[in-house]
């Protein structure tokens, strides 16, 4: 069923644009947001209709009082009609004979003359008191929020049962749904990742790299990095336009030793002439990341920094774009590895992985390492551990920025190649 929801229609899930004008102005909003925004407008209705309505009633009310005064004195009233002369000082005879204002005198004028009677009058004015009564509910419902909140939820109910019908779907919680995991689907098994100049990801099983003979590769190019890890792993391909590749070890089909492998640039629909320089494997996003720059300064930072929520494939600015990146090293959390690094100067230096301050942002440009000097660069990052060095504390240094050691003759000199594979 998971499979089903997770590759059908039969679940599905849509997108809402919530750009929505709010006083003339649009707003980006999102469900609390609008619900509070409709409660804002829905109070604003209640209210003008409320008060339209309080208006109403006090306008009844104040036509009713005169209608009172009247009926104190019927045939002074009538008396006042008949005696009045002409049309137009009726209203203002009754003004003054009974002490109401224009419109109360209006309303009495407008009475027919079969409904001059006391009867009549006591039957209009008899509901004064509701009236009242209205009035002052309605003044008080006006004055609080909380009485017009359960007016509007009433109202609510009331359309909900006059025109709700049942619900064909069911509502249910996140944590009571199945979610399909394609991880769970997938073997894991252990296998070894290659990494050619010109972009080719070879990827091997641990069987068939034993029996493997000469691995194939194009004429001029060459496997310049290599590690094992698992087929769920999570794999992050670094460029030299300091973009980062996010996708997945088992994304990838194994490879035959006699295939070229699989083709980044494509696969991973990179940028015209982007090509990759480094590649790792992380489970759990544990590890520090170490970057060498031309400009010989160096960056270390946890590789946590590019753990995603979202299932983003591609992250720009994914390291320092101030220089072109020499080097990259991946190191666990716990060590403090010796690294050597060379100039165009033939200068190398010796130092603690841990000389390098760790920052926590991606793009941090580092610290000065080797100090650059007639325009030299920095030209290779290599493992202490991994390299031939004779007499290593000789190129020691302790503090940075330095400006490196000379390499004493023969004490590197085999080893300038290698070097520049290990780039």
């Amino acid at each position: 069923m998971t499979k089903l929801f997770r590759f059908t229609k039969l679940e599905d899930t849509f997108s809402c644009n919530f750009n929505i004008l709010i006083d003339g102005s649009p707003r980006v909003m999102g469900i609390a947001q609008i619900l509070d925004e409709w409660l804002k407008w829905r109070r604003t209705c209640v209210c003008r209709e409320l008060s339209y309505n309080l208006d109403k009633m006090k306008k009844k009310l104040h036509l009713l009082d005169g209608l009172a005064v009247i009926l104190l004195d019927i045939d002074k009233a009538i008396k006042i009609i008949r005696e009045t002369e002409l049309e137009a000082d009726v209203i203002p005879n009754l003004m003054k004979g009974f002490g109401i204002d224009e419109e109360q005198a209006e309303y009495v004028a407008e009475i027919k003359l079969r409904n001059i009677n006391k009867q009549y009058i006591i039957n209009r004015i008899s509901d004064r008191d509701k009236l009242k009564e209205d009035i002052a509910d309605t003044e008080d419902l006006l004055n609080s929020p909380r009485r017009i909140n359960n007016l509007i939820a009433k109202t609510l109910k009331e359309v909900a049962e006059k025109y709700g019908q049942p619900r064909k779907s069911e509502l249910v919680g996140m944590e009571e749904t199945e979610t399909f995991v394609e991880s769970a689907v997938i073997p894991d098994y252990r296998l070894h990742l290659m990494l050619t100049r010109h972009g080719y990801l070879k990827k091997h099983t641990m069987k068939s790299l034993q029996s493997a003979g000469e691995l194939k590769t194009k004429d001029d190019d060459e496997i310049f990095m290599g590690f094992e890890c698992e087929n769920k792993s999570d794999l992050l391909i670094f460029t030299d336009k300091c973009n980062l590749y996010k996708t997945h070890v088992y994304d990838f089909t194994d490879t035959k030793p006699g295939d070229l492998g699989h083709y980044l640039n494509s696969e991973l629909e990179m940028e015209d002439g982007e090509r990759p320089m480094f590649m790792i494997s992380t489970t759990d996003y544990k590890g520090i990341l170490f970057i060498a720059f031309e400009n010989g300064k160096a960056a270390r930072f946890p590789i946590s920094a590019y753990e995603t929520k979202q299932n983003r494939k591609k992250l720009i600015n994914a390291y320092f774009d101030g220089s072109k990146a020499i080097g990259f090293m991946l190191l666990d959390e716990t060590e403090d590895p010796d690294l050597i690094v060379t100039n165009s100067l033939d200068k190398a230096a010796v130092f603690k992985a841990s000389l390098i301050p760790l920052k926590t942002t991606r793009t941090t440009q580092g610290v000065q390492l080797l100090v650059s000097k007639k325009g030299s660069v920095l030209k290779s990052l290599a493992r202490l551990a991994e390299v031939d060095v004779q007499d290593p504390e000789y190129y020691r240094i302790r503090k940075v920025p330095a400006i490196g050691y000379y390499i004493r003759e023969h004490s590197l000199e085999a080893k300038q190649v290698s070097f520049d594979d290990l780039k």
